[in-house]
């Protein structure tokens, strides 16, 4: 709804319902952001990479399935993306710490073409496991 504070007033001023009114004064608790980061994996790797990972559109739905694969709603997930677009960051560097976080008793295999990647990959997530809980 657009309403001008007097007529003929310069710009119209826009009504704001009373969620958006009230989302300007919600204060986000560290609590509530740990919160999200340990149930939606988009969430989580924002919160574990701290502002060096921002999802793209295709990354937001990668996170999406991976969610499902934890939940168990959906049994086999393949990821096929081209090089440099976010893969290793979003899955091999942070999904198995968070499915671990998810499920304690879960078992997580990660594979890789070399040894030095996999080390690499084991050594971030085993970090994460360590700082984040």
């Amino acid at each position: 709804m657009i309403r001008r504070t007097r007529p003929g007033a310069g710009r119209p001023e826009r009504d704001k319902s009373a969620a958006a009114a009230a989302a300007e004064h919600m204060i986000i608790t560290p609590d509530m952001v740990r919160y999200m980061a340990q149930n939606n994996y988009l969430s989580y790797c924002s919160y574990v990479n701290r502002g060096r990972w921002r999802p793209s559109n295709h990354l937001s739905v990668i996170c999406g399935h991976l969610d499902l694969l934890v939940e168990g709603r959906i049994r086999n997930l393949i990821i096929i993306t081209p090089p440099r677009h976010g893969k290793s960051m979003t899955v091999t560097e942070g999904f198995p710490s968070y499915c671990i976080g998810r499920n304690p008793d879960s078992r997580v295999i990660e594979i890789s073409y070399g040894d030095d990647l996999a080390k690499i990959f084991g050594e971030k997530n085993r970090q994460k496991m360590e700082e984040y809980g």
